[in-house]
Protein backbone atom coordinates (compact mmCIF):
# COMPACT_ATOMS: atom_id res chain seq x y z
CA UNK A 1 0.00 0.00 0.00
CA UNK A 2 1.57 3.31 -1.06
CA UNK A 3 1.96 6.22 1.35
CA UNK A 4 -1.06 8.21 0.04
CA UNK A 5 -3.32 5.13 0.24
CA UNK A 6 -2.02 4.23 3.68
CA UNK A 7 -2.58 7.80 4.85
CA UNK A 8 -6.16 7.75 3.49
CA UNK A 9 -6.83 4.37 5.14
CA UNK A 10 -5.49 5.56 8.51
CA UNK A 11 -7.50 8.78 8.24
CA UNK A 12 -10.75 6.90 7.52
CA UNK A 13 -10.15 4.43 10.31
CA UNK A 14 -9.30 7.11 12.88
CA UNK A 15 -12.36 9.13 11.85
CA UNK A 16 -14.59 6.08 12.14
CA UNK A 17 -13.35 5.09 15.58
CA UNK A 18 -13.47 8.65 16.84
CA UNK A 19 -17.04 9.03 15.61
CA UNK A 20 -18.03 5.79 17.33
CA UNK A 21 -16.47 6.99 20.55
CA UNK A 22 -18.09 10.42 20.36
CA UNK A 23 -21.53 8.99 19.75
CA UNK A 24 -21.17 6.09 22.21
CA UNK A 25 -21.60 3.57 19.42
CA UNK A 26 -19.98 0.54 21.00
CA UNK A 27 -19.85 -2.48 18.73
CA UNK A 28 -20.46 -0.70 15.42
CA UNK A 29 -17.18 -1.87 13.92
CA UNK A 30 -17.77 -5.55 14.59
CA UNK A 31 -18.20 -8.07 11.83
CA UNK A 32 -21.72 -8.83 13.09
CA UNK A 33 -22.98 -5.37 12.20
CA UNK A 34 -25.45 -5.68 9.35
CA UNK A 35 -24.79 -3.90 6.11
CA UNK A 36 -26.93 -0.78 5.74
CA UNK A 37 -30.16 -1.13 3.83
CA UNK A 38 -29.77 0.33 0.33
CA UNK A 39 -32.35 3.04 1.08
CA UNK A 40 -30.44 3.99 4.27
CA UNK A 41 -27.19 4.49 2.37
CA UNK A 42 -29.04 6.36 -0.40
CA UNK A 43 -30.63 8.65 2.20
CA UNK A 44 -27.22 9.24 3.76
CA UNK A 45 -25.61 10.07 0.41
CA UNK A 46 -28.45 12.50 -0.35
CA UNK A 47 -28.00 14.20 3.04
CA UNK A 48 -24.26 14.58 2.38
CA UNK A 49 -24.99 16.00 -1.06
CA UNK A 50 -27.39 18.60 0.38
CA UNK A 51 -24.79 19.56 3.00
CA UNK A 52 -21.97 19.85 0.43
CA UNK A 53 -24.16 21.89 -1.94
CA UNK A 54 -25.07 24.23 0.93
CA UNK A 55 -21.38 24.85 1.67
CA UNK A 56 -20.43 25.33 -1.97
CA UNK A 57 -23.34 27.73 -2.50
CA UNK A 58 -22.84 29.59 0.80
CA UNK A 59 -26.44 28.71 1.73
CA UNK A 60 -26.59 29.04 5.52
CA UNK A 61 -30.32 28.32 5.77
CA UNK A 62 -29.98 24.96 4.00
CA UNK A 63 -26.78 24.18 5.92
CA UNK A 64 -28.65 24.63 9.22
CA UNK A 65 -31.09 21.91 8.15
CA UNK A 66 -28.18 19.45 7.73
CA UNK A 67 -26.46 19.88 11.10
CA UNK A 68 -27.32 18.56 14.54
CA UNK A 69 -30.01 20.28 16.52
CA UNK A 70 -28.06 19.44 19.67
CA UNK A 71 -25.48 21.67 21.34
CA UNK A 72 -22.40 19.53 20.54
CA UNK A 73 -20.91 19.81 17.05
CA UNK A 74 -17.17 19.37 16.53
CA UNK A 75 -15.38 21.26 13.76
CA UNK A 76 -11.63 20.73 13.34
CA UNK A 77 -9.75 23.01 10.95
CA UNK A 78 -6.62 22.06 8.98
CA UNK A 79 -4.43 23.97 11.45
CA UNK A 80 -5.85 22.10 14.45
CA UNK A 81 -8.15 24.86 15.69
CA UNK A 82 -11.25 23.19 17.10
CA UNK A 83 -14.80 24.37 17.73
CA UNK A 84 -17.03 22.16 19.81
CA UNK A 85 -20.51 23.69 19.75
CA UNK A 86 -23.27 24.14 17.23
CA UNK A 87 -23.24 27.88 17.91
CA UNK A 88 -19.52 28.16 17.08
CA UNK A 89 -20.07 26.11 13.93
CA UNK A 90 -22.95 28.34 12.79
CA UNK A 91 -21.14 31.59 13.67
CA UNK A 92 -18.06 30.47 11.73
CA UNK A 93 -20.10 29.51 8.65
CA UNK A 94 -22.13 32.74 8.75
CA UNK A 95 -18.88 34.76 8.61
CA UNK A 96 -17.18 32.43 6.09
CA UNK A 97 -20.17 32.46 3.73
CA UNK A 98 -20.16 36.28 3.72
CA UNK A 99 -16.73 36.14 2.05
CA UNK A 100 -17.26 35.56 -1.66
CA UNK A 101 -13.56 35.28 -2.57
CA UNK A 102 -13.33 31.48 -2.22
CA UNK A 103 -14.53 28.33 -3.93
CA UNK A 104 -14.51 24.78 -2.65
CA UNK A 105 -14.71 21.73 -4.86
CA UNK A 106 -15.62 18.48 -3.05
CA UNK A 107 -15.26 15.05 -4.60
CA UNK A 108 -16.52 11.99 -2.69
CA UNK A 109 -13.81 9.45 -1.78
CA UNK A 110 -15.84 7.01 0.31
CA UNK A 111 -19.02 6.52 2.31
CA UNK A 112 -19.50 4.31 5.36
CA UNK A 113 -22.88 3.68 6.98
CA UNK A 114 -23.40 1.58 10.11
CA UNK A 115 -26.80 1.82 11.72
CA UNK A 116 -27.47 5.45 12.64
CA UNK A 117 -23.88 6.55 11.95
CA UNK A 118 -22.54 7.63 8.55
CA UNK A 119 -19.14 8.96 7.53
CA UNK A 120 -18.36 10.63 4.22
CA UNK A 121 -14.77 11.22 3.17
CA UNK A 122 -14.36 13.99 0.61
CA UNK A 123 -11.30 15.21 -1.27
CA UNK A 124 -11.50 18.99 -1.40
CA UNK A 125 -9.83 21.76 -3.33
CA UNK A 126 -10.22 25.09 -1.57
CA UNK A 127 -9.23 28.12 -3.62
CA UNK A 128 -8.91 31.69 -2.40
CA UNK A 129 -6.46 34.57 -2.89
CA UNK A 130 -3.65 32.32 -1.58
CA UNK A 131 -4.32 29.79 -4.35
CA UNK A 132 -5.66 26.23 -4.31
CA UNK A 133 -5.11 23.84 -1.40
CA UNK A 134 -6.18 20.22 -1.17
CA UNK A 135 -7.53 18.45 1.89
CA UNK A 136 -9.43 15.42 3.09
CA UNK A 137 -12.73 16.29 4.71
CA UNK A 138 -14.38 13.78 7.04
CA UNK A 139 -18.07 14.44 7.68
CA UNK A 140 -19.76 12.33 10.36
CA UNK A 141 -23.54 12.25 10.54
CA UNK A 142 -25.98 10.58 12.92
CA UNK A 143 -29.71 10.17 12.63
CA UNK A 144 -31.82 12.56 14.66
CA UNK A 145 -35.53 11.87 14.52
CA UNK A 146 -35.10 10.04 11.22
CA UNK A 147 -32.93 12.69 9.53
CA UNK A 148 -29.19 12.52 8.90
CA UNK A 149 -27.45 15.43 10.66
CA UNK A 150 -23.80 16.44 10.88
CA UNK A 151 -22.13 16.00 14.29
CA UNK A 152 -18.40 15.98 13.41
CA UNK A 153 -16.47 17.82 10.68
CA UNK A 154 -12.70 17.44 10.29
CA UNK A 155 -10.67 19.04 7.52
CA UNK A 156 -7.10 17.77 7.14
CA UNK A 157 -4.76 19.50 4.71
CA UNK A 158 -2.92 17.33 2.19
CA UNK A 159 0.72 18.39 2.27
CA UNK A 160 2.87 17.81 -0.82
CA UNK A 161 6.10 15.99 -0.07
Amino acid sequence: MGAPNLMRFVFVMVSFFLACFLTACSGLGTSTAPAPAPDTEDEFRKAVSVHVDAVQNRDLETLLDTITTGEDLTLIFPNGTTYSTRKEYVDFHREWFADESWTMEMVPESFLVRGDLGIALMRTTYTDEAGPRQALLSLTFTREEGQWRLVFDQNTRIVEK
